[in-house]
């Protein structure tokens, strides 16, 4: 496969993506699918740009390196876990396990690293959306805590 057409292929998966974002934003109350839905729509404009012209390359194979498809399970599994216990357990108790756990095992990352980042991402996931633009995110276990 040459990255050309590897790159098409990621852009139109990138696009379905979008527009399913676009779709369960619609559904959201008052003003707060306007972040999303513009965040879709710039992806989606990005992407038909890739497919138009993939960065110039030409169509011969490329030797990149092959897919660890251990690792590709690994951060499959996980990312479905966390959308399926998001609802029940709260954000804020599966984005840090799944930040964490992705860090430790597919990065390779120090436990102390690990930590830090995962601190700070869900610090500022929680500034942005909790506090700046006020949209409720599941809380879950921490429901009495968060609100």
């Amino acid at each position: 496969m040459t990255q050309a057409i590897r790159d098409r292929l990621v852009a139109v998966f990138l696009i379905g993506i979008g527009g399913y974002a676009i779709y369960q934003a619609l559904g959201f109350r008052g003003d707060g699918d306007v972040f999303p839905i513009a965040m879709a729509t710039a992806l989606i404009g990005a992407c038909l740009l890739k497919l138009v012209r993939p960065s110039g390359r030409t169509d011969e194979p490329d030797a990149a390196p092959p897919v660890s498809w251990a690792r590709f399970a690994i951060l499959g599994a996980a990312s479905i876990a966390m959308l399926l216990s998001a609802g029940t357990l709260g954000f804020y108790v599966v984005i840090p396990a799944f930040v964490l756990a992705t860090l430790l095992i597919l990065s390779g990352q120090g436990l102390v690293a690990s930590l830090a980042i995962t601190v700070l991402f869900t610090l500022g996931i929680f500034i942005t959306f909790e506090l700046l633009l006020e949209v409720p995110v599941p809380a879950g276990l921490l429901e009495n805590l968060i609100r």
